[in-house]
């Protein structure tokens, strides 16, 4: 029985607002505007991320043994080597050899990271 009440409720509504000159069709004019605003933002925020993992595909991380281990080898580089290339040198074969699956360029930025950190001499 409240059901029925309901439904007669709803219908007895709908008639008033048809006869106060309520039209059945969607009123979306107004907010044309802020749906193509927000499709925008939503493409832009897309292409955003995107871009994001692009960048962090082709970005290289350093994994903390291997950073580790750069920082030993570069802190027991031979010192007798005249330059800082050959030490470099040393350090990234001894470094291929300890970690042969780890690409090359995550070992020679590990090589730069532990020479930045690196306690300065003098």
């Amino acid at each position: 029985m409240r059901d029925r009440i309901r439904e007669w409720c709803v219908q007895l509504g709908l008639w008033l607002a048809r006869y106060g000159g309520w039209d059945e069709a969607p009123i979306v004019e107004p907010y044309t505007k802020q749906l193509a605003d927000a499709a925008n933002k939503s493409a832009v925020t897309v292409q955003v991320i995107r871009d994001l993992q692009a960048r962090m595909a082709t970005a290289a991380t350093v994994s903390q043994p291997v950073l580790d281990r750069a920082g030993v080898l570069t802190r027991d580089a031979d010192t007798t080597l005249s330059g800082g290339e050959a030490k470099r040198h040393q350090v990234y074969a001894r470094l291929i050899k300890d970690f042969p699956a780890v690409d090359k360029r995550e070992l020679a930025l590990a090589i730069e990271l532990a020479l930045f950190h690196a306690p300065k001499e003098g």
